[in-house]
């Protein structure tokens, strides 16, 4: 049985690659090791595109980075547009760094903490991954609303930016 005592020293670097885990439930000792307890990182490129046709955009900048603990993925991101090429429909975030789980229904949320220079006035804005993708849908409103609709791809301007955190199970 692995103790608190035992818990505090699981990062040292005189560890091996194998660390003892207590599992309460099954109440027997475990072992993974460290890259699944501490996870998994790197880099992606997101990408703005519109769902029914995609479009091709040119960008000022393109950052996306991911942490991947087991299945849970959360993956951060800011975009800048330089040139808008043709989208149309909704808007839709692609080029996540895993497909999403194949759970029906089950929709996971995105933030979107900063917005600028769309060509409509949002007051809020946000983005949830749809199951077994790899793409988030844009949500907003303009207004005081009971709910938020799709941000159409003609919100776009030459210089929107988007930055936000995206949170969903791979």
């Amino acid at each position: 049985m692995t103790s608190i005592a035992d818990l505090a020293t699981l990062a040292s670097p005189a560890d091996d690659d194998l660390l003892p885990i207590y599992d309460l439930s099954a109440e027997t000792d475990k072992k993974i090791t460290r890259a699944a307890l501490l996870g998994a990182t790197g880099t992606w490129t997101p990408v703005l595109i519109g769902d029914s046709t995609a479009g091709t955009q040119t960008y000022h900048t393109q950052v996306g980075r991911y942490v991947r603990i087991g299945s849970l993925v959360v993956a951060r991101f800011y975009l800048r547009l330089v040139t808008i090429g043709s989208p149309v429909g909704a808007t839709l975030i692609s080029g996540l760094p895993f497909t999403s789980q194949n759970n029906a229904s089950d929709f996971s949320a995105g933030v979107i903490s900063y917005w600028a220079a769309l060509g409509t006035a949002y007051v809020t804005l946000g983005a949830y991954v749809v199951p077994n993708t790899a793409y988030a849908i844009l949500r907003g409103a303009t207004a005081a609303a009971v709910g938020v609709s799709a941000v159409p791809v003609s919100a776009w301007t030459v210089n929107t930016e988007l930055m936000g955190v995206l949170l969903y199970e791979a």
